[in-house]
């Protein structure tokens, strides 16, 4: 993902953006360093703040902000008071049946936020493993129901960084 954002700046450059289930924080330091405005989110946050904290910009005068999420559940005040959001960025977060659809609720309240009257919708970029096999496969068909998916052409992929188990989705 960080790779394919660097080969397409103008999906992050100055754009405001929401990380889903952002771990350790790669992704949302990557969407920092390549000049983006970040809400990194995760259920578990202490190593994803500092992480954060410890990979800042100087060139960059937006600080990665870091807010708990817990797919499905109401977005936290902060969250809320930053929409609308420019893209919504989810690297390796389907790979547990039980949380397709409170992940899919998570990213809909997003989404719903995230409207504006410059643009109909955010970007919604999900990376993730097709190895997970039936746990994909599911995910596709749910998210189906809700959103337009787009697969991101292997040929639109880093050269170096491309794998035939790793899938770009856009909804």
């Amino acid at each position: 993902m960080a790779k394919y954002m660097e080969l397409n700046p103008s999906l992050c450059k100055d754009k405001h953006i929401i990380t889903l289930g952002s771990g350790t924080g790669l992704d949302a330091i990557a969407l920092h360093l390549l000049g983006a405005r970040v809400r990194a989110t995760d259920i578990n946050i202490p190593l994803l703040v500092e992480n954060s904290q410890n990979n800042m910009s100087t060139s960059n005068p937006f600080p990665i902000q870091v807010s708990r999420l817990n797919w499905g559940d109401p977005l936290e005040k902060e969250v809320q008071d930053e929409m609308p959001y420019d893209a919504i960025i989810a690297c390796d977060c389907v790979y547990y049946p039980h949380l397709i659809e409170r992940f899919l609720c998570s990213i809909k309240l997003l989404a719903a936020g995230s409207t504006t009257t410059s643009s109909s919708s955010p970007l919604i970029l999900i990376t993730t493993q097709k190895h997970f096999g039936q746990v994909y496969d599911d995910f596709l068909e749910r998210a189906n129901k809700l959103f337009t998916i787009d697969e991101i052409p292997r040929t639109e992929h880093h050269k170096d960084f491309n794998s035939p188990e790793i899938t770009m989705i856009k909804l």
